[in-house]
């Protein structure tokens, strides 16, 4: 069930049922669709943004954040070789992103308060990159 009531300038949404759960479990287009539009219509924007013109699914990304620095670890979960690129927003303008598994230089764009990398995920491979404001 699913009921709707606003206060004040408040508004709520209820729903009777575990409905991110079931899309951890069982992912699909529609539930997606669903709980995308729950969040834009709470005002919540997107932080990370994944561009995989064959199937931007299959990179995740998650964070560790603080103050000046962002540790990025994304995950190809897929079996196949995907490009992507990914869009990260940040309070400061970075200076330097290294990724951890060889202490390289990750080249990067920093545009409008996000920073952009690209890369060539192989099949399963994770990326660690640390981007840091000083």
């Amino acid at each position: 069930a699913v009921v709707e009531n606003s206060f004040g300038n408040g508004r709520a949404i209820l729903l009777g049922s575990f409905v991110a759960l079931a899309y951890e479990q069982h992912p699909d287009a529609g539930t997606q669709k669903f709980l995308i539009s729950l969040a834009k219509l709470a005002g919540v924007q997107a932080e990370v943004e994944v561009s995989a013109p064959k199937s931007p699914e299959a990179i995740e990304v998650r964070r560790l954040v603080s103050d000046d620095k962002q540790i990025v670890f994304a995950f190809n979960e897929s079996k196949e070789t995907v490009d992507a690129t990914l869009s990260i927003a940040v309070p400061w303008t970075p200076q330097h992103a290294i990724e951890w598994t060889n202490d390289r230089d990750v080249e990067f764009h920093a545009q409008q308060g996000k920073v952009f990398m690209k890369k060539a995920f192989a099949p399963g491979e994770v990326w660690v990159v640390s981007l840091e404001a000083h």
